[in-house]
């Protein structure tokens, strides 16, 4: 059975994609009929094919929740990578877009809010788009994955918890149990209601599968199906969708998950689809209440790490070092240190004020006793987090923590490239073109060379320097900082650390020279206050939450909301909640692009 419903599911899942105006592979597949359902938008018809099945229970292929006969009214992007897919009104923010899955983030905390279960079963790499990470193609691995890890979640759950059902109802068949499950489980699973006729598929699965296997495995079938349905796996909006070409308003359930999914990066919770249901997620004011209370809770301060750990490149911390550094670091540590640095920047980014300021020259950090050491803090024991002081002459802000440090280094040793690119992209906005594509091997370090000396040699050359004159200044300012991140007067070649130099080339928001930055600085201690003090870095907060929540490079249509944002932020002194709040407000996230 389990490679039956690979194979159907294989084929639901690039259906879905063809209709959407997603790529799929070729399977054949020349219409949408039997996936999505009519062109109302409903789910299906409750016959057809399946959209995984239930492999582990045997279940039935008929009657399931993606089956259907019809055309659907997707059809609203690209058929490539997530780039922005056009609108003919060149001065709209509203741009089209291809339908996002779940990112493996949003994926597995969605499972855990709707099952209970954790997923720890590896899913296929996300894509990125616009340096975030974003659910693209399905392949057949994808797909492979999403099968195993529902299977997995499946196994996982207590049936009697998830579906009560008294031991004579469960001699009965359990019919009645089944259906107060579907109706219970159903909607939020699809994260809008279920239609007739697939709650008809989705009883009728159960009912084949419960007759061959019994109550609970008809059950944890349900969940597979559930689970590997694009109901489930993609954010639709299909009420929107069903509304022809064009910029329509984004309203009701799509708006439900909008929200959730940039505060909370999970599904929406009751009173969010009681909202929803109500017709009260409409009008401007409607949306930017419920995006304040969902601001309010707890969830918002972990929904958000999923932003602050790409924008920072945190979340590209490598499983492993080496070298010198390989006993040093573990999976333990790894985990420990992003904890860290989730809470550092938990603490200073909800600052009521001057949370910019507070992330990059904050002076207390976060640790236990396994990474108090990177950080040069003594007398720390025990494995909870601690706040502690850190030496001000060695290290303030987010910029020279252990996570970023490592995350922009190699598996043994320091990278000031990656580090001066870094603070220049993400931190600045002020974007460096890609290297050409005939650019050498860094050959390493000779004996009795620094690495700053040696990185000064490998990008001399007049090509080189037209980048490198700024990227390399800022990159040598850490170089205090070895590969985990500790403090060091000597580099990784034994040398002392030459860590000053002069920065060139930053700019302010009107094009001027930014007199802030642009100055000798010795430390990136010294680069940190400097960078607080300019206005740059709120800014480019704001473009780059701009760029994680549409899911693209801003276009010159966009300027305008930024521009907005950008100044309603520094007018409420830096408060992200507030910016939260008028990002829900911005015709981007309010709106959506139909293509013909």
């Amino acid at each position: 059975m389990r490679t039956f419903f690979k194979r159907e599911g294989r084929q639901a899942l690039h259906a879905v994609q063809v209709c959407l105006g997603i790529p799929a592979l070729a399977l054949g597949l020349s219409a949408c009929t039997g996936v999505l359902g009519g062109a109302s938008g409903n789910q299906g018809n409750g016959s057809g094919a399946s959209s995984a099945g239930s492999s582990a229970t045997g279940g039935s292929a008929s009657g399931t929740a993606t089956a259907g006969s019809g055309t659907t009214t997707g059809g609203n992007g690209p058929t490539s990578g997530g780039s922005p897919g056009g609108n003919p009104d060149t001065g709209s923010p509203i741009q089209a877009a291809p339908t996002w899955r779940l990112t493996n983030r949003e994926y597995t905390s969605s499972v855990k809010d709707l099952l209970g279960v954790t997923v720890d079963t590896p899913l296929d790499p996300d894509g990125a788009v616009a340096g975030y990470r974003a659910g693209l193609v399905a392949g057949d691995a994808t797909v492979e994955a999403y099968h195993d890890a529902a299977v997995a979640a499946a196994a996982a759950v207590n049936v009697q918890q998830l579906a009560p059902c008294d031991a004579a109802a469960v001699t009965a068949g359990g019919a009645d149990c089944a259906a107060k499950f579907i109706d219970a489980i159903g909607p939020r699973a699809f994260r809008r209601p279920v239609d007739a006729d697939t709650r008809a598929g989705l009883v009728a699965l159960f009912g084949a599968i419960s007759k061959q296997f019994g109550y609970d495995s008809a059950v944890r079938g349900l969940v597979e199906e559930l689970l590997q349905s694009p109901y489930f796996l993609y954010h639709l909006e299909l009420e929107e969708q069903a509304k022809g070409p064009g910029a329509v308003k984004v309203t009701g359930y799509s708006m439900a998950s909008r929200l959730s999914y940039l505060i909370w990066g999970t599904m929406p919770d009751d009173a969010l689809f009681a909202k929803a249901a109500q017709g009260a997620l409409t009008t401007s004011e409607q949306i930017a209440a419920e995006a304040q209370r969902l601001l309010g809770d707890p969830r918002a301060h972990t929904g958000l790490y999923n932003f602050y750990e790409q924008w920072l490149r945190a979340d590209r911390l490598p499983p492993v070092k080496g070298g010198k550094y390989q006993s040093a670091y573990d999976d333990a540590m790894r985990a420990n240190i992003m904890a860290s640095f989730d809470a550092q920047v938990d603490a200073s980014l909800w600052q009521p004020q001057d949370s910019v300021k507070v992330l990059l020259t904050a002076t207390q950090v976060f640790v236990n006793e396994q990474t108090a050491p990177l950080f040069g803090v003594s007398g720390i024991k025990g494995a909870a987090l601690q706040v502690a002081s850190v030496n001000p002459a060695e290290r303030v802000g987010i910029l020279t923590h252990p996570a970023i440090m490592g995350a922009l280094a190699t598996e043994d040793g320091t990278h000031p490239i990656k580090r001066g690119v870094f603070v220049w992209d993400q931190l600045l906005c002020q974007d460096l073109p890609n290297p050409p594509a005939n650019v050498p091997v860094f050959p390493g370090v000779p004996a009795n060379a620094s690495v700053r000396q040696a990185f000064e040699n490998f990008t001399q050359g007049p090509t080189c320097q037209a980048c490198h004159m700024r990227i390399n200044p800022v990159g040598f300012l850490f170089e205090n900082y070895d590969t985990l991140g500790s403090y060091t007067k000597v580099d990784d070649n034994g040398q002392p650390v030459s860590a000053a130099g002069t920065i060139v080339g930053a700019v302010t928001s009107t094009g001027d020279a930014d007199a802030v930055v642009n100055v000798p600085t010795a430390t990136a201690v010294e680069l940190s206050k400097n960078i607080a003090s300019s206005a740059s870095v709120a800014q480019c907060l704001v473009k780059q939450l701009y760029r994680y929540t549409a899911k693209r490079k801003e276009t010159a249509a966009d300027q305008a909301s930024i521009d907005t944002l950008a100044t309603a932020f520094a007018g409420t002194a830096q408060n992200i909640p507030g910016l939260l709040v008028g990002l829900t407000k911005s015709e981007a996230f309010t709106s959506r692009w139909n293509q013909q």
